[in-house]
C-alpha cells in the first residue's frame, strides 16, 4: 500500500534479502490506482488460467521451442503478462515511442516466478478486500464509445495502439512467438 498525494494504491514491489538484517524493498515496482486494482480483479481468473495454460505448455515435449506471452492492460498503460520463456508474472508500465503507436515496456515493473503467483494472487485479493472493496472499473462509466476514447484510464497514450481497450477485461493479445 501507498500513498502519493493523497491517493491511495497498491504496489507490488520486489525485495531482496541481505546476508544479514531483513528483507527491503527495492525500486523496482509498480503503482496501480484503484481503478488499476478493479480491472486486476476482473481478470484473476484470466491471469490463472493464463499461468495454468504456461505451466501445461513448459511440460509439452514436441520438440517444438516456441514462446507463449498472454498480456493484459489492466489501465494507465500497467500491462500484466504471464511469460512461458521466463516463467514469470510480469507488473509493468508501458510507453509509447515518439512517431509510433507500438507501446513498450518500460524499466517500471516487477515480476515474481509462476510458483509464486497464487501468494501473489492471494495477497491482492486480501488488498482489495481490505482497501479497495469500492472501487469500480472506469470503462462501466463510458455510456458511448467517446468516452471511451477520451478515458485516461483506457487509452492513457491516447492513440490506438495494439492494445484494443475494448478488450481490456477480456485480455489484450496472445503472442505465439
Amino acid at each position: 500500500m501507498s500513498t502519493y498525494e493523497g491517493v491511495l494504491g497498491l504496489t507490488i514491489r520486489q525485495f531482496k534479502s541481505p546476508l544479514f538484517g531483513e528483507d527491503f524493498a527495492t525500486k523496482k515496482g509498480v503503482t496501480m490506482t484503484a481503478e488499476s486494482v478493479a480491472f486486476l480483479m476482473c481478470i484473476l481468473g484470466d491471469i490463472d488460467d493464463a499461468v495454468e495454460k504456461v505451466l501445461e505448455h513448459n511440460k509439452k515435449s514436441d520438440g517444438i521451442n516456441y514462446h507463449m506471452e498472454i498480456k493484459y492492460h489492466i489501465g494507465e498503460g500497467i500491462v500484466v503478462s504471464v511469460n512461458s520463456k521466463y516463467k514469470t508474472v510480469d507488473f509493468r508500465k508501458y510507453w509509447i515511442k515518439p512517431n509510433t503507436k507500438t507501446a513498450s515496456p518500460t524499466g517500471c515493473g516487477t515480476n515474481r516466478k509462476l510458483s509464486q503467483w497464487d501468494e501473489l494472487r492471494h495477497n491482492i485479493k486480501k488488498m482489495h478486500r481490505l482497501y479497495f472493496w469500492d472501487a469500480k472499473v472506469c470503462y462501466k462509466d463510458h455510456s458511448h464509445n467517446n468516452q471511451m476514447h477520451e478515458c485516461k484510464i483506457c487509452r492513457p497514450w491516447g492513440i490506438e495502439c495494439g492494445f484494443k481497450t475494448s478488450d481490456n477485461i477480456l485480455g489484450l493479445s496472445h503472442n505465439v512467438e
